[in-house]
């Protein structure tokens, strides 16, 4: 017989991001301050339990952003974008899951578990999170989820935006203003092969996260079927 014991870090690797990961400043009790909220205005916020009782699945549209940059580091603006999903034949419909393959974990398998953080900050095409049209386009797109095989699917570190701006734009906007959960540090690499060689963008996902109430991220075992 054999058992084993699992310390975890539950946003190592491949993980989703749950509600209460990040939040923001917003006047919850109407007395003109700012107080400390997660998704819908919760405190600490909703956690990766209920990502796991409610499932992610549906079906996924990938973006081979390495296909047009390779290992390059670019940050992505919607023009950018949406130029690639052109060059591709990827449409996005209201209740997608938006998968973006950079290539960026393949690096890191590829270094045999000696990364070496020079070449690794500075490779991996991002979200651009600071371009405002970005943004606008994720909240309008309807999109259900957004999964990468990069470190935070947009650029990080982030671009200094300023007092009074959000650290990590697209977090902010997705985990706590629409209850859009993020999938960082999958890896992609073979499925947008398979892909682009069928001329394929679509593909059937299912990704539960592992149940773990009053965490604020939990890890995945994203299946894909084409």
């Amino acid at each position: 017989m054999n058992d084993d014991i699992v310390t975890l870090y539950t946003q190592y690797s491949s993980q989703w991001d749950g509600f209460a990961h990040v939040g923001s400043h917003f006047d919850a009790n109407g007395d003109g301050e700012g107080e400390v909220v997660y998704y819908n205005g919760h405190y600490p916020g909703p956690d990766a339990g209920d990502l796991a009782s409610a499932c992610i699945q549906g079906r996924g549209v990938m973006i081979d952003l390495h296909r047009r940059f390779g290992d390059a580091r670019v940050d992505v603006d919607l023009a950018t974008l949406r130029a690639i999903m052109d060059e591709q034949g990827a449409a996005l419909e209201p209740g997608d899951i938006l998968a973006l393959h950079t290539g960026y974990a393949q690096l890191l398998l590829d270094m045999e578990r000696a990364p070496r953080p020079e070449v690794i900050r500075n490779a991996g095409a991002a979200l651009d999170a600071s371009d405002p049209a970005l943004l606008a386009w994720i909240a309008s797109s309807g999109v259900a989820a957004i999964v990468a095989d990069n470190f935070a699917v947009e650029s990080f570190p982030p671009k200094d935006g300023g007092p009074g701006t959000p650290f990590l734009p697209l977090h902010e906007l997705c985990l706590f203003k629409l209850g859009i959960p993020l999938g960082e540090i999958w890896y992609l690499t073979e499925l947008a092969r398979w892909l682009g060689e069928h001329g394929r963008t679509r593909f059937f996902l299912s990704a539960p996260p592992l149940n773990l109430p009053g965490y604020v991220g939990s890890p995945a075992n994203p299946i894909a079927t084409v």
